[in-house]
């Protein structure tokens, strides 16, 4: 039998945004889920443009959503030394894949564009600015857990987002539900399978029809970093923590 705490909540819930025990998960102190029946930006709304970086002239298509405006593919800007790779298991498509980035790269730790993410690196914790232009074009910076959880709201919620979102190509099959593991890039973000690099793994590029994982500027520990992304099985978007050694790719956000 309900308590008459829990009766008067529920004469509430019509009133207050959250009701009963807190879910929360991850850096945002909320459940990036909750909003999963949320009313989903219009699709036909979005704005397409283009951004071109002016330190190698590379053109990237871009999708305004709500009030973000995101790259619409990822970032391929060529780093100095060992620090980032090409999708070698899609040669030629570099284009359209992009690069696996060292989450120090990622950040800049060096300071070579700005200093919002100097110092950040494996095996060490760093406070990056709330908008660390990290390796992205000027006036863009990489994103935080919380930009890409504002994200998934407003394409419905994180529930729909891997099927909102993900290319409608290039995914593989998703056996666990015996279903299509390609999304419906509903908004054009075109999230494109390819995995991670793994610099120490003798194995090198790994399932890279299975998920698309991005690094975000939000640091977990002085070893981990968390991320979001999609996979091939299910509709939902990816909550998760990776090594700051393994080599991910990056979308960067406009300021």
């Amino acid at each position: 039998m309900k308590t008459w705490p829990a009766l008067l909540c529920i004469l509430l819930s019509g009133l207050l945004a959250a009701c009963g025990d807190d879910d929360s998960s991850g850096p945002s102190g909320g459940d990036s889920s909750s909003s999963a029946s949320g009313d989903a930006f219009d699709p036909d709304s979005v704005v397409r443009g283009t951004l071109i970086d002016a330190r190698d002239s590379a053109v990237y298509p871009t999708v305004k959503i709500a009030d973000q405006v995101w790259m619409a593919r990822n970032l391929r800007f060529v780093t100095a030394g060992e620090t980032s790779w090409p999708v070698e298991a899609k040669t030629g498509n570099s284009t359209l894949y992009g690069r696996y980035y060292l989450w120090s790269a990622v950040m800049d730790s060096a300071g070579a564009f700005g200093d919002g993410g100097t110092g950040c690196g494996n095996g060490k914790t760093c406070s990056p600015a709330e908008q660390a232009r990290g390796i992205c074009p000027e006036g863009w910076h990489v994103p935080t857990v919380l930009e890409f959880e504002e994200l998934f709201r407003a394409v419905g919620g994180s529930y729909n987002a891997g099927t909102k979102l993900k290319s409608d190509f290039g995914w593989a099959h998703d056996d666990w539900h015996d279903a299509d593991g390609n999304g419906e890039d509903l908004y054009g973000f075109t999230a494109l399978p390819m995995g991670m690099y793994m610099p120490k793994d003798v194995f090198g590029y790994r399932n890279d029809s299975l998920y698309a994982t991005f690094w975000t500027a939000t640091e977990s520990s002085a070893s981990t970093v968390h991320t979001r992304g999609f996979s091939n099985e299910g509709t939902n978007a990816v909550d998760d923590v990776d090594d700051k050694a393994n080599a991910l790719p990056v979308r960067c956000v406009k300021d």
